[in-house]
């Protein structure tokens, strides 16, 4: 089999493993891939999806695809398996989002990590989260801001969250204070802290 055979062939395995990826990585809150972690993703998405069809279609193996040296080209097995991709890309972003496999670790002591990028991510992703006041301490610019959280992003890069009902006070003052409807921050942990209490406390 020529090599040009044996890329093309890979080439067309890889089209519903990028599929998969580029869907997982915009779906799962997390820092961009590196390139060597990107082609795992791309691979493993590819050969997993290819192999259900092949197994749907009857085959016994993938190894059946690399090892016919008659080209052959088949459309509709590309088209399955980018739509088995795209499914198994959604279930892994859902496993991966909802912590589910690093919950069964440490609920079996394997582990004491968690699912998210880091501790922002993991207290904010909890579910009494969005029903209570969050605090943010500016102290460096003597300030702190009350309100609920709306939305929020973290990476490698940045902290950012998005206020709702916001009330920012002076906290060497706390009798000077301004409300506002809603308030975006980046968040700087050097100078900053963030306290969360449930309901009215």
């Amino acid at each position: 089999m020529s090599i040009s055979l044996f890329t093309m062939r890979l080439i067309l395995l890889f089209v519903p493993g990028i599929i998969g990826t580029i869907i997982n990585d915009a779906l799962v809150d997390v820092s961009k891939k590196e390139n060597r972690e990107f082609i795992i993703s791309v691979t493993l998405y590819g050969v997993f999806s290819h192999t259900i069809v092949y197994l749907l279609c009857g085959k016994s193996s993938l190894l059946e695809y690399f090892n016919n040296d008659a080209w052959s080209f088949n459309a509709v097995e590309i088209v399955y398996a980018s739509i088995i991709a795209v499914v198994l890309s959604i279930i892994v972003s859902v496993v991966t989002n909802k912590g589910w496999l690093y919950w069964m670790l440490r609920k079996c002591g394997v582990t004491k990590k968690f699912s998210e990028e880091n501790v922002f991510l993991s207290m904010l992703n909890e579910k009494e989260v969005l029903e209570s006041w969050v605090i943010i301490r500016d102290f460096r610019n003597d300030l702190m801001y009350q309100g609920f959280i709306h939305k929020y992003h973290s990476n490698k890069e940045c902290y950012e969250i998005y206020l709702l009902d916001t009330t920012v006070y002076i906290m060497s003052d706390p009798e000077i204070n301004y409300e506002i409807s809603k308030m975006y921050l980046q968040l700087n942990f050097e100078c900053m802290s963030i306290e969360i209490s449930k309901g009215d406390e």
